[in-house]
Order: structure tokens, then C-alpha cells, then sequence
């Protein structure tokens, strides 16, 4: 039976894929696996093998032994013979697709010509030829740490310590600077582990006892199932649909208290972020004021490309503004306008004259009056309506002139050129408030 045939009907009695396989003839019967397996490793570094079979032949005091890669064999550049141990020992490496017209052994492949290659290449050879040695330098750049601003400490403390930042503060940053971070992923995870303090600490250390191959994804994980939030994505998500704007709010402030719910609903893996633009518009429409003018417009554009956060929020603030301007314009020229009165001495000194007649009358008119207002005060205990003897504070008897009654309760004489003098003194006083410097001529 040809030897090429042995390994080829052993793969196929073990149901094996005889691509991945290679049969190891040794000339010894006294082998191990382990001294096989080290034998490989010498021999053929490239991927890794198993011992699938192994058959013993007394006859020939030969060893046979099948062994599987995890990688096609023809890529392995295994060599035909095999030369070990102190007395130069051979072994021999047979593939079971030899002599197969579907495969070839390296030593059949060696001896023929090398094959023409074509002398034209394409453009999408080029660009993919330079994509994959961009990648492979991006890769293997070294990496410069200069210029690096650390993060703020985190502990989990409460109440937070100064210095520290709290646990959203902190969050929200590490989330953002670690997929802006063009770092290999050891220094990804040493960045984040020198702002821990504390029980924030303690909580990575746990994880990488518990996990050797963590990344830096995993200890963000970690802390927020440790410090974040208790509610589960469907909590969040109904907190989400009854938040509503309050009387007062302004749209902008009522768009970012929203947009911190549905960050929180990332982190828990409540939504696709796809979706994040239009729930947000989604849940303004339906939770802000419905007589908002800016929500009027918004209602207006609605079926329209749907507004990412920057751009919403950008065009709220701008209409905000500008209903503010209007409203400051519109009140300043709705507002009480004051009249300037020139006041001419002449005119002021005819006017006083003729106030002083008109007194004069209504005093001697009410002179019989006032006996019957002395007894009718005496009779009455509660006060009647205030009269119009009052200037300012000052309260001045219409009867004798003095100051600190009224006249439905004078018990003094009539004098008459008392309260004229004293009116006049009050007239004069109020014109000048009104007046400003100017001075009534004596």
C-alpha cells in the first residue's frame, strides 16, 4: 500500500478534513506526545497541532502518528523530512492530499517553476494595498503620551469630596475621551485606573480578579453597575415619556434635562442609538407646552429630516433669543410716557390769587356748617371717609388753620388767614417738587 494512502484513508475513517492534516512517520517506537508535540513546535512554529491518531508498527519498529491544524497544512511550509536528536534521526511528513490532483506536498510544489505574475495591476489593488499598511502603522505607532490631561478623581464617596467630580460628571467624560483615545488598550485601561480612588478602586481591582482579559469598556461597566443608576432600561424609559416642561421652562432647558435621561438609557442599553434623534423629537412634541411659540414652529417642521441634538438645540436658542429681543423692543415703547409742563411765573402768581378767592368762599359757606359737624363728631366714635385736607402726611384743619386734625373734629376758633397761609405754604411746596429750582417771585 503507497505510503501517501495511509494518512489519506486515516483521515477519512476519523471523519477528518484532510486540508488541516499532516502524518508524522517516525522511525522509533519509544515516543511521547509530549516529546512529539515539542518535536512540532521546533519544526513548525505557525499554528497550533493535535494528535489525532497514533499507530505503532512492530514489523518496521516505526511510529505513525496523524496530527490536525487548526490552519490549512499548505500554509505551513512544513519540509519533507525531519532530522532530531543527538544521533540525527529522521522522521518523515507525508500530507494525505499527496499525489491527489486537488493538493500538492511542498516538495512537488519546490522543484516546479515559479509561476508569471502579472505585470498589470489595478487601481483597487493599489488603494487596498494602502489601506492595509496604513492600518498596520497606525497599529504599530508608538505611543506618546504628551499633552495628556488626566482625568478627574473618582471615589464614590458622598458626600464628593473636593476635587473630585461626581459620578455623572465623571462618566460622561471617561465615556467621551475613551473612544477619542488613539492608545493601545493597556494604556486605555491604566488612564482610567489612576483617577479611581477609593471604593471605586477596590471595584476594578475585584473585576480583574474575577476577569483576567478585561478591557476598559469593562471597568466603565463595572462602575456603573456598582455606582450608577438603580433603575432598569424600562424605568428610565418610562421617567423618559412623562417628563414634561414645566410653566416658565424654557425649551432649551426642558431639551437638556431629556437629554440626560436618554444618556442614561444608553448606558443601560435601553435603545438603539440610532434612534436617539428621533425619540427626543418625539417626546418634545409631545411633552412641551402646547402654546409654546417655538414648539408651534417645531410642530410646523414636523415630517421634515429629523434634527440631531446640536442641530435642535441650536435653533431653539436662536428663536429664544430673538422672542426675547422682541418682547424687550415692544415693552420699552409700550411704556407710560412723561409729560413736560412749562409753568410760567405770571400764570402761577394769577392761579395762586385765584385759589385763595375760592377758599375764602368755601370757608365762610360752611362756617354754619361746622357748628353742626363739632356736636355730630361728639356723637360719632368711628371716623368718616378721609377728606381732601390731606397733602402727603400732613393733615391741616380747614376751621383754624393748625396741623394734626380735621375739622369735623376742631373745638378751636375760625381763622380764616390761618389756613389760607397754611395752604399757600403747601402749594408752594408741591410746585417746587414739580418745578425743579424754580422760585416763585416774592
Amino acid at each position: 500500500e503507497p505510503v501517501t494512502e495511509i494518512p489519506l484513508q486515516w483521515c477519512q475513517t476519523l471523519n477528518i478534513n484532510t486540508d488541516h492534516c499532516l502524518a508524522l512517520l517516525l522511525p522509533k517506537e519509544d515516543f511521547t506526545t509530549r516529546q512529539i508535540y515539542q518535536l512540532m513546535d521546533e519544526v513548525i512554529p505557525q499554528g497550533r497541532c493535535f494528535i489525532r491518531g497514533m499507530k505503532k508498527d512492530d514489523a518496521t519498529a516505526t511510529t505513525s502518528v496523524l496530527l490536525e491544524w487548526d490552519c490549512r497544512v499548505i500554509n505551513l511550509n512544513a519540509p519533507p523530512t525531519v532530522e532530531f536528536g543527538k544521533e540525527g534521526h529522521k522522521a518523515r511528513l507525508v500530507f494525505p492530499t499527496e499525489g491527489s490532483p486537488e493538493g500538492g506536498s511542498p516538495t512537488s510544489t519546490a522543484n516546479e517553476p515559479p509561476l508569471a505574475v502579472s505585470t498589470t495591476i489595478g487601481p483597487d489593488f493599489i488603494t487596498a494595498l494602502g489601506d492595509f499598511v496604513e492600518k498596520c502603522t497606525k497599529g504599530s505607532s508608538p505611543y506618546n503620551g504628551i499633552g495628556y490631561r488626566k482625568l478627574r478623581f473618582f471615589s464614590g464617596s458622598q458626600p464628593v469630596p473636593t476635587g473630585e467630580d461626581d459620578y455623572e460628571s465623571w462618566m460622561e467624560q471617561s465615556m467621551q475621551v475613551l473612544d477619542e483615545w488613539d492608545i493601545p488598550e493597556a494604556h486605555k485601561k491604566q488612564r482610567i485606573a489612576e483617577s479611581l480612588r477609593g471604593a471605586a478602586a477596590d471595584t476594578v481591582r475585584n473585576l480583574k480578579l474575577s476577569k483576567q482579559d478585561c478591557t476598559a469598556y469593562d471597568y466603565l461597566q463595572a462602575l456603573q453597575d456598582v455606582f450608577g443608576r438603580t433603575e432598569n432600561a424600562a424605568d428610565l424609559l418610562y421617567q423618559f415619556e412623562h417628563t414634561y416642561q414645566g410653566h416658565g421652562e424654557k425649551l432649551s432647558d426642558y431639551i437638556q434635562c431629556l437629554d440626560k435621561i436618554l444618556h442614561q438609557i444608553l448606558l443601560k442599553k435601553g435603545l438603539d442609538p440610532k434612534l436617539v434623534d428621533k425619540v427626543r423629537v418625539k417626546q418634545i412634541l409631545q411633552g412641551a407646552q402646547p402654546l409654546d411659540p417655538i414648539m408651534l414652529k417645531l410642530r410646523m417642521k414636523q415630517g421634515e429630516e429629523i434634527l440631531t441634538y446640536n442641530q435642535l438645540i441650536k435653533e431653539v436658542r436662536e428663536e429664544e433669543a430673538r422672542l426675547e429681543v422682541k418682547g424687550s423692543v415692544v415693552g420699552a415703547s409700550s411704556g407710560p410716557k412723561a409729560t413736560v409742563k412749562t409753568v410760567c411765573p405770571m400764570e402761577s402768581s394769577q392761579e395762586m390769587t385765584q385759589m385763595r378767592g375760592q377758599l375764602q368762599i368755601h370757608l365762610s359757606t360752611s362756617g354754619a356748617a361746622s357748628t353742626m359737624l363739632n356736636t355730630t363728631s361728639a356723637r360719632s366714635d368711628r371716623p368718616g371717609p378721609t377728606p381732601d385736607n390731606t397733602f402727603g402726611n400732613i393733615v391741616i384743619c380747614y376751621k383754624c388753620g393748625e396741623a394734626g386734625h380735621y375739622r369735623a373734629r376742631c373745638r378751636n376758633k375760625p381763622n380764616t388767614d390761618k389756613v389760607i397761609n397754611q395752604l399757600s405754604k403747601l402749594l408752594n411746596a408741591e410746585r417746587k417738587k414739580m418745578q425743579g429750582n424754580f422760585r416763585e417771585p416774592q
